[in-house]
């Protein structure tokens, strides 16, 4: 059932994503050679940023208050005009450059040292973009044993190497910037303890302090802590529907992102924090170092603490599905009368 809700959920964006494109883009949108679509950019006129673009799928806010946003759309929409594009916006939220890098159905972005890490999902490849967008690399798997990767979820490690989930395998890689893999692992294996063990698609695995690794599986709507031995060793699935992101904090809790609502729980799995999309859209988002929480799928936003919403993307580059978010009253009410801290 959750599986079915959330394929019509995803075909509904595609839909009322298409049906917002402009007809006339229908040219800008074809796929052209690799090599020109590698490096192609949409900057010439500040006036066509936006022009086609799919719909938000994740972003980034670095330290200066700039903004980079990845939009994504499926392939078989270049049709319509509606392309995937890696947008900067300047501390003032307004749009400042646009580059496609013939991607084709990105998935998530993440930064280190200026590099910009994006996952390629239907190019089954990973790209890493200068910071200034003027040069970009690939990191292909043809020479690796199983050459089908379907890269789905890619971040940098604080070492500067790659951590990334492979939907075709079911496996958790860490690479090297050059591509070189350091280690492979496959989660399920002799793990009795997963909902679905073997049949489920991976996002978002991060490697913790201690060794251990987080992940959500986004079919069994569940987070889970494994060890070196692939023992789990913590697990969260209350009301999960599709978790498609999860971060260890400092604190010790953990912030997970579902197609209906952020959660943040203690290592109890009480809940300690929530924000939920009234319209759903969720699937990306981060705790930012000053305590706001950043949303990257749908519609890009910043959320207080107490819910509220810090700014959003003006219409033009926030979701083209219709989706929203919108202020969290209930959650407010709460924290206004000392329910929540």
């Amino acid at each position: 059932m959750k599986k079915s809700l959330v394929l019509l959920m995803l075909s509904l964006l595609l839909t009322i994503s298409c049906g917002d494109a402009n007809d006339e883009n229908d040219e800008s949108g074809n796929e052209a050679d690799d090599d020109d679509d590698l490096n192609s950019d949409d900057d010439d006129n500040d006036d066509d940023i936006g022009e086609g673009l799919g719909w938000p799928i994740d972003a980034i806010l670095s330290e200066d208050g700039s903004l980079i946003v990845l939009y994504t759309s499926a392939g078989d929409e270049w049709d319509h005009g509606i392309s995937s594009s890696l947008v900067w916006f300047d501390d003032a939220r307004k749009p400042i450059r646009q580059i496609e890098a013939g991607l084709d159905f990105p998935h998530t972005l993440d930064v280190f040292g200026g590099d910009i890490l994006i996952s390629d999902s239907n190019n089954y490849r990973l790209v890493i973009v200068s910071a200034s967008g003027d040069e970009v690399e690939e990191i292909n798997f043809e020479d690796w044993e199983n050459d089908t990767v379907v890269p789905n979820d890619a971040d940098f490690t604080p070492d500067g190497n790659i951590i990334f989930s492979d939907l075709f395998s079911a496996t958790i890689n860490k690479i090297t910037p050059d591509g070189e893999l350091i280690w492979q692992r496959h989660p399920f294996t002799g793990s009795g303890e997963l909902s679905h063990p073997g049949d489920d698609e991976i996002h978002d695995p991060d490697e913790l302090p201690n060794g251990n690794l987080i992940y959500c599986l986004s079919q069994s709507g569940e987070v889970v802590e494994i060890d070196e031995n692939d023992e789990v060793v913590w697990a969260y699935n209350e009301d999960l529907l599709w978790p498609k992101s999860v971060q260890r904090l400092e604190s010790g809790s953990t912030l997970i992102t579902d197609m209906g609502h952020i959660v943040e729980v203690d290592p109890n799995g009480s809940i300690i924090w929530q924000y939920v999309f009234l319209f759903g859209g969720g699937m990306n988002a981060e705790r930012l170092s000053d305590g706001n929480t950043l949303t990257g799928t749908n519609h890009v936003a910043l959320i207080a603490p107490d819910g509220t919403i810090i700014w959003e993307l003006e219409p033009a580059f926030n979701s083209k599905s219709g989706l929203a978010v919108k202020p969290n009253h209930r959650l407010q009410m709460l924290r206004s009368i000392g329910y929540l801290n």
